[in-house]
């Protein structure tokens, strides 16, 4: 029952909070979860939907600044290569790769890190990985060699790429999917605006003479201390215990409202074959969610052909569960098995959206890239700080995108709602997402053409403010559709989306000035763009057929062999 049924609203979020502290929903301190839970200041909640309004913007607050230290330091190193490669004895292509493979950690780690936060907790997970980060990056500060400080990058880009994933698992936990637009909004302000402010801070240690381009990576420091710190005293632990394996199935049973071999009652259901395109049996299903624990997700197994209970100690295979076989129970979890996360791509609907967020998110570096390019050589010749400047038009249209596009986005997920009686995940993609797909494309050719022709250099900035708006609803509204996909895997459906984003824009980092080189800012953008708009064909498919393959593609098979 909520904190707020049969009671009166209250509109001060403060008060709100102290009267709450008396209510039964608030966890004792003896049982609050999480690493150091101890040293919070604010309180846990059984359920995490009824943190007060204020305490969720403020997790919100710092989930989005934690955010944004990965990818700051993807952008923060640009504008101190010279001095960097003069002090690391070493050339700009070389450099220029060590800087680069931050991005695919940047991507791949969040696929380990979503698994172990949907077994052990966010908080755990926030303040391990933020504490790798700190001491990493101040192995970057003091590094000697080049190579040295590609292995410290690579192992910093690991740590920080926690909170990609993790951070949009945390805003579905608190937030209730009619609210959550919003909310990713706000959080994925830190990853956008991250890389966007981060080359004006390399540019202004850059341009003081005697100032070495170490400072940076000092300020980096300094920032994932002050996470480390906040997260430590004022984030709670917001797993949903709610969002048990049992919880989770019914509503994936709810949603199936009818199937390719026809109508089937809820018993037969665990009997039938999964689609057509899938010939395996899920017959299983009963008996690995007839026992509901708080971590039965992690629970069932299959070796060979023989069941592992762990729950039953009089088992009569206790043989199979002896230490040997726990030991690789354990090997599995921590190496492999988070793998199979990309098991959900074979739902068409997270495919789609992981696929058009991808490719959009990717063109962000080739902006970024093309700014600093263009505007440091003729006839502009911008020095550091004013290359790092011009980062500020789609900063600032990210913002205002964020703000509005969110609230906008969960106001048709509403509308929808009221209008059905149930939540149409389908209803994000309206009027908003149809005029960012097409503005993205023509920002792009706006931004190539501009340089091309080398107009005044405020032109370009219009292009690029153009673009960061429309990226920024593109990636409000895949993200929160991709997490309404997928209830209970938020987590894992965003490091997915991620991992695929990130290797694509380490693609795009290393193909940019070459490409650029060969044939020209206009026509590489050009093909930006084309590729932009052709990927407009999974925006469609979306709203066509999205609410047929949520009713019929039976998403708990593949929930199974993922949790198995």
């Amino acid at each position: 029952m909520s904190c707020t049924d049969g009671s009166p609203q209250n509109d001060d979020p403060v008060e709100e909070m102290e009267q709450n502290q008396a209510h039964p929903s608030i966890v004792p301190r003896n049982k609050m979860r999480g690493l150091l839970h101890n040293l919070l200041v604010v309180p846990e909640y059984s359920d995490p939907r009824e943190t007060p309004e204020k305490l969720k913007r403020f997790i919100v607050f710092i989930v989005s600044f934690c955010a944004m230290l990965g990818p700051m330091a993807t952008t923060i190193l640009m504008p101190e290569t010279a001095s960097a490669v003069k002090d690391l004895h070493t050339n700009v292509s070389t450099f220029n790769v060590a800087i680069g493979v931050y991005l695919i950690t940047l991507g791949v780690a969040p696929i380990w890190w979503s698994t172990f936060s949907e077994k052990f907790g966010r908080r755990s997970i926030y303040i391990i990985s933020l504490f790798l980060y700190l001491v990493f990056t101040i192995g970057c500060a003091t590094c000697q060699n080049v190579t040295s400080l590609a292995i410290f990058r690579i192992l910093s880009g690991g740590s920080s790429a926690s909170v990609q994933s993790v951070g949009a698992g945390s805003i579905a936990d608190i937030y209730e999917p009619e609210r959550r637009g919003a909310a990713i909004g706000y959080f994925y302000l830190g990853p956008l605006i991250g890389p966007m402010i981060a080359p004006i801070i390399g540019g202004l240690i850059a341009k003081e003479k005697g100032v070495s381009w170490r400072l940076s990576q000092w300020v980096l420091v300094a920032l994932s201390g002050a996470c480390v710190i906040a997260i430590i005293f004022f984030f709670p632990e917001t797993l949903r215990k709610q969002d048990d394996k049992v919880e989770i199935r019914k509503i994936l049973r709810e949603r199936l409202k009818k199937h390719p071999c026809g109508d089937v009652t809820e018993t037969e259901f665990n009997g039938i074959r999964c689609n057509n395109d899938e010939k395996e049996c899920c017959s299983s299903v009963c008996s690995e969610i007839s026992v509901p624990t708080d971590n039965s997700h992690n629970n069932g197994n299959s070796v060979n052909h023989s069941e592992v209970d762990d729950n039953n100690d009089d088992n009569d295979n206790a043989a199979v569960s002896s230490k040997h076989n726990k030991l690789m129970k354990y090997f599995r979890f921590y190496s492999y098995q988070p793998l199979k996360v990309f098991l959900f791509l074979r739902y068409p609907p997270a495919a789609l959206s992981v696929i058009y967020s991808g490719v959009c998110f990717c063109f962000l570096y080739a902006v970024n890239l093309t700014l600093s390019y263009c505007y440091e050589r003729s006839p502009y010749n911008f020095n550091s700080l004013q290359t790092g400047l011009t980062y500020i038009p789609n900063s600032l249209a990210y913002a205002v995108a964020s703000i509005f596009g969110g609230k906008f986005n969960d106001y048709l997920l509403q509308r929808e709602s009221k209008k059905y009686g149930f939540v149409v995940p389908e209803a994000r993609f309206g009027v908003n997402i149809y005029i960012a797909s097409f503005l993205l494309p023509a920002a792009l050719l706006t931004v190539g053409w501009c340089f091309w022709e080398k107009t005044f250099w405020v032109f370009p900035l219009i292009g690029t403010a153009a673009f960061g708006f429309a990226q920024m609803i593109i990636i409000g509204v895949t993200i929160t559709y991709l997490a309404d996909c997928l209830p209970g895997k938020g987590a894992s459906g965003v490091a997915i989306n991620n991992f695929i984003r990130m290797l694509l824009a380490a693609v795009v980092s290393f193909i940019t000035a070459p490409l650029i080189e060969a044939i020209g800012v206009g026509p590489f953008l050009s093909i930006c763009a084309g590729i932009s708009a052709s990927t407009n064909i999974c925006l469609i498919l979306l709203k066509l057929k999205g609410d047929m393959w949520r009713e019929t593609y039976n998403l708990e098979h593949i929930y199974n062999i993922v949790e198995r």
